[in-house]
């Protein structure tokens, strides 16, 4: 998909699914100038290292947390891996749940956008 089809798909997202994670993502996405590199970053290091200019600090990961709670459960029964073991976290378990979910939604994303492949 080239850029400008991704930008119009990333807007009918945020205007159909205003109160969802891939609504979040795809506003987030919008604000890079190169969606592959965003996607590269983020799948090779992760939220935690600041990635995701909205998600960089607690307060920004507490409020994506408990905005988006009943989702990020969701994802959480669905998806959780068997190794994410809470007890090594180095980081708040709030701020966990919000990279995960993130992450994984924008894995999704990134693959209906034809972008990169999912993870």
């Amino acid at each position: 998909m080239n850029t400008r089809h991704a930008k119009l798909k990333l807007h009918y997202i945020i205007h159909n699914e205003p109160n969802s994670i891939k609504a979040f993502v795809a506003q987030e996405l919008l604000s890079k100038k190169n969606y592959q590199a965003f996607f590269e970053a983020l799948f090779i290091k992760g939220c935690a290292c600041g990635v995701v200019s909205s998600l960089k600090h607690y307060d920004q990961t507490h409020y994506f947390f408990d905005k988006y709670y009943d989702q990020i459960e969701t994802l959480r029964l669905e998806r959780e891996p068997p190794e994410f073991d809470l007890l090594d976290l180095n980081y708040d378990l709030k701020s966990a749940y919000a990279w995960f979910a993130f992450e994984q939604v924008a894995s999704d994303l990134a693959f209906e956008l034809g972008i990169y492949a999912a993870q």
